[in-house]
């Protein structure tokens, strides 16, 4: 699941992620904290691994995922949204 936390009087966005399998936690630093910063950072993370290695990424409810649609179809990953409150 992708979870952005807002750091430094909320001028600072990291972006982590969770690994289900390898429990691995990824985090990335974008630019900022709009849809079209995120997008880059996410799409540019991507770039550097095999086409076909991550099938899934779940979003929170977030209005920075707003371009989750882009993201998906750029990556060939398909896109799911967590429940609010199952976190």
């Amino acid at each position: 699941m992708s979870q952005p936390f807002v750091l430094k009087a909320h001028k600072t966005v990291v972006i982590t992620f969770f690994e289900r399998l390898s429990k691995v936690i990824i985090t990335l630093k974008p630019i900022g904290r709009r849809a079209k910063d995120i997008e880059k950072s996410l799409n540019n993370w991507f770039k550097k691994f095999s086409c076909h290695l991550f099938k899934t990424i779940t979003f929170d409810c977030g209005k920075e995922f707003s371009n989750w649609k882009s993201i998906s179809n750029r990556n060939d990953i398909d896109s799911y949204f967590v429940n609010p409150g199952t976190t």
